[in-house]
């Protein structure tokens, strides 16, 4: 291959149709860029990141100018530019059904959630009446009671001003929002509190706490999580609830499903309040009025059971989809780079 090279800014002045007459480095060279071979030589492109305007949205400008590429010929570059439409089109197609098979999963996770907590695992239970109206027939042996029946205590937590780097694992901090996402706790969101802080210790985070969002979006205040385990020395945050839960009366994880359900988030949403709506709170008044659906308390466990194994089976369903996604991404961002590279021929 003898292909020239040239740096990108007279590649792109030449995109119109122009001779490369203005480039100093190829006075020689009077081959202009077809569009549609600049679209996959800019996308086979390693550039740094920034934020000034560039040929590529947010790529640094000197950058894109000065990364030289190779030119060939203008009828090999239409040629390339087919062969390229033709082969990323299949990959696209395969991405495109891999990213709707991850929509559908998440689909399938919410309806198997909002389900199980509304209508139990039998189809053939007894139904009655509910009494009411938005939420229908429920199981006869099922009972709607309002969360405050089913809760010890509710606590509003403490946040203390902090630049620290992350907590070491026995070092005092403080939850993060994102702590709680999706019902899932991850104590590892968390900031270290400054040795001169005065801890309100009896706010630390224990097994058995159940954690809700107090500010957030439409579509994650109220966020929830039940805390099977977590590290010592955490603290809840100010936009955090805590409930201790009557353990007789309803399983933790229980009640993080059915507030994930769309029973649960309907009540969420609607007492959602603020000026605007990317800054929305829930009340402590809002939480002990929220209606549950609960079912014998043994019945809870067989359920909570029931939509962990269901979800352990769709997470591994996701994780194997999402590498494949990858994979395709890969494949697509390889074949262009060895394509306008000269690496894999293409004929004309």
């Amino acid at each position: 291959m003898t292909w020239p090279q040239v740096k990108l800014k007279y590649v792109a002045r030449s995109a119109d149709g122009d001779a490369l007459s203005q480039n100093p480095e190829q006075e020689g060279t009077t081959t202009s860029a077809h569009v549609r071979w600049l679209f996959y030589v800019l996308q086979s492109l390693k550039l740094e990141q920034g934020t000034d305007k560039a040929a590529v949205p947010r790529v640094r400008r000197d950058d894109a100018d000065n990364q030289k590429v190779f030119i060939p010929p203008r009828s090999e570059q239409q040629a390339i530019a087919r062969y390229l439409d033709k082969e990323t089109a299949k990959i696209d197609q395969l991405i495109q059904a891999h990213k709707r098979l991850l929509e559908l999963l998440a689909e399938k996770h919410h309806a198997l959630i909002t389900h199980a907590v509304t209508r139990g695992l039998n189809p053939d239970v007894p139904m009655r009446d509910s009494g009411v109206y938005w939420i229908g027939k429920i199981p006869k042996t099922w009972q709607v009671l309002k969360l405050k029946r089913c809760i010890v205590s509710l606590d509003q937590g403490w946040s203390p001003k902090s630049d620290e780097p992350e907590p070491e694992e026995q070092k005092w901090a403080v939850l993060k929002l994102n702590a709680v996402q999706g019902g899932q706790f991850d104590d590892s969101q968390a900031k270290a509190i400054p040795i001169s802080q005065d801890i309100p210790k009896h706010l630390e985070i224990h097994s058995g706490d159940f954690l809700i969002t107090r500010a957030n979006t439409r579509q994650l205040v109220g966020d929830v999580c039940y805390v099977q385990n977590t590290r010592p020395h955490l603290i809840l945050s100010d936009l955090i609830y805590r409930l201790k839960l009557d353990e007789s009366k309803l399983n933790g994880q229980f009640l993080s499903f059915f507030l994930q359900s769309q029973r649960g988030r309907l009540q969420i949403e609607a007492d959602a309040r603020g000026p605007n709506t990317s800054k929305l709170k829930i009340s402590q008044g809002h939480i002990r009025d929220w209606l549950l659906l609960v079912p014998p308390r043994e019945e809870q466990n067989w359920i909570v059971d029931y939509i962990d194994t269901q979800i352990c089976n769709i997470n591994a369903l996701k994780a194997a989809t999402q590498q494949t996604l990858e994979l395709l991404n890969e494949r697509r961002r390889s074949l262009i780079t060895a394509v306008v590279n000269g690496q894999i021929q293409v004929q004309e």
